[in-house]
Parts: structure tokens; C-alpha cells; sequence
């Protein structure tokens, strides 16, 4: 992809044909991310899917790939504090934490996850 946006305008014979090529393997790269991505969550793999599409916005950054970020934000906030109530229904307070803190440190402190300080800061048993 890099070298596909190398080639100057003035270039024109090989300008327009490239600037095709590049949007074809950005195309390609973001089908290719998002299945990764996708792969990992059914697996329960969120650190992951993270990595892997954290790693292509640093690296094309598109709006595509931004907006999947989201609603992968989205979706690990409700999966973690979903798993942390049934935990703590059960008695695994520790569990519980460890699973808020987890995806705490994945993914940053939301407003999501803030919500839950009450169950974050329950006494161990």
C-alpha cells in the first residue's frame, strides 16, 4: 500500500492506477482486519481483537475501522460488566473485579465501566 502512494500526481500515467490499486488493498486490508476481529470476539479473545484493529487504524486509519473500534467498545463494555453481575450474583466477587479491571485495561476507563465502581470496589470475600 505504501509504495502505491509514493507515485506523484505529476506521474499521471501511473498516478491514477495506483491511487486504484491503493484504495483496492485498503479495501482488502480493512475485510481482511475486520475478520480477524471478528474471529476473536467469537472466541472470547477481546485483547485481540484490540490489538488487531487498533494496529490498522495506526497503520491506514480509516473511518471504517474507527467506527468498528466503537462499536467494539460497545460491545466488550456491556460482554464485561454483563459477566461481572453474574459473577458477583454468584458470590465471585473477586471474579467480578478482575473481569471490570480487565477490560478496564484494555480498553481505558469509560463512562460505561466507571458506572460500575460500586461492584469494582465491593470487599472481597
Amino acid at each position: 500500500m505504501r509504495q502505491y502512494s509514493l507515485i506523484i500526481s505529476d506521474d499521471t500515467e501511473h498516478y491514477k492506477d495506483a491511487q486504484q490499486k491503493l484504495q483496492d488493498s485498503i479495501k482488502n486490508y480493512e475485510s481482511s482486519v475486520l475478520d480477524q476481529v471478528d474471529k476473536s470476539v467469537a472466541s472470547g479473545n477481546y485483547d485481540e481483537a484490540f490489538l488487531v484493529i487498533d494496529n490498522a487504524i495506526d497503520d491506514i486509519g480509516t473511518e471504517k475501522l474507527k467506527d468498528y473500534r466503537e462499536g467494539l467498545v460497545d460491545s466488550y463494555e456491556s460482554y464485561a460488566i454483563e459477566t461481572a453481575q453474574q459473577l458477583a450474583n454468584e458470590g465471585k466477587y473477586q471474579e467480578a473485579y478482575q473481569c471490570l479491571n480487565d477490560a478496564i485495561d484494555t480498553i481505558g476507563n469509560t463512562d460505561k465501566l466507571s458506572s460500575t465502581y460500586i461492584l469494582r470496589n465491593m470487599k472481597q470475600k
